[in-house]
């Protein structure tokens, strides 16, 4: 907006490095959750199932995992 109504561009920047931070986190743990999701190692479906079940089981670190997947803090 401030771009726009006085042609002060240097928020522009400032934007672009802050959501770039923000796609680089999506895109870094989409392929966490996908590496862990196709995993043929027992181990790591070991620790993924548990992770899942206490994701399940704790309120607050389900909405944690949400709220981080969702991205919804970031706005």
């Amino acid at each position: 907006h401030q771009a726009i109504t006085t042609g002060d561009e240097s928020g522009i920047a400032k934007w672009e490095t802050e959501r770039l931070k923000i796609a680089r986190n999506v895109v870094s743990t989409t392929d966490t959750m996908t590496k862990l999701a196709v995993t043929s190692s027992p181990l790591m479906h070991t620790v993924r199932d548990a992770v899942l079940g206490l994701v399940g089981h704790v309120p607050a670190l389900g909405h944690a995992v949400a709220r981080r997947l969702s991205e919804i803090d970031n706005r």
